[in-house]
């Protein structure tokens, strides 16, 4: 009787074991739904709309960008990527864009990275110009996903999250910025002990 227990006890464990190896696996090969992307999108990044051949923030994106650093918290932000576009789309195939196109987008990074200085302080500005493919983010978009998934397996060699990825290949395109707000893992990850619980 003593040995069927055991056994049991060994079946369940294995089985348990193999469970979890299985979610494990299922959780590294998820690709994220478009929706999971939007709502990620909304925790922490903004698209920001520009007019044709300029380069200005207007007042209404000035203030959408404020309100997501506001939202987030200047003390809780330890990084900010910045992915702007001139008035074409990124090539993912074929030449890259002219020097005007490449000088246009450059000059919307600026006004993005002159806005945040007036906001942030300390946290760091990463920015890549989607007029140029010679930056990490291009040669990423140029990637397939097969080979997209083993860049971001290895989390030290890859400059962004992969969810930060998501959220600049889906939202972005021509005559547009995305800013992504990367949160402090050590602020975001839990409240304080004596923090009130969610209102209903």
């Amino acid at each position: 009787m003593k040995s069927l227990t055991q056994n049991l006890s060994f079946l369940c464990v294995a089985m348990l074991i193999g469970f979890s190896q299985m979610t494990y696996a299922e959780s590294m090969s998820h690709e994220p739904s478009s929706s999971e992307i939007h709502k990620h999108m909304n925790d922490k990044s903004v698209v920001l709309n520009f007019t044709k051949g300029q380069h200005d923030l207007t007042q209404m994106e000035q203030t959408k960008l404020g309100e997501l650093i506001s939202k987030i918290g200047m003390s809780n932000i330890d990084k900010v990527e910045v992915a702007a576009w001139s008035d074409k789309n990124f090539p993912k195939k074929g030449k890259d864009l002219s020097q005007a196109d490449v000088k246009l987008a450059n000059e919307r990074i600026s006004a993005i990275q002159d806005y945040l200085k007036t906001k942030l302080t300390s946290s760091k500005i990463q920015t890549f110009n989607m007029a140029e493919s010679s930056h990490w983010l291009a040669r990423a978009l140029r990637t397939d996903q097969a080979e997209l998934k083993s860049i971001f397996a290895k989390e030290a060699s890859a400059p962004m999250a992969r969810e930060d990825f998501n959220i600049i290949e889906n939202h972005g395109a021509a005559s547009k910025a995305v800013v992504v707000v990367v949160p402090m893992e050590r602020k975001m990850a839990e409240p304080p002990a004596s923090a009130p619980g969610p209102a209903y």
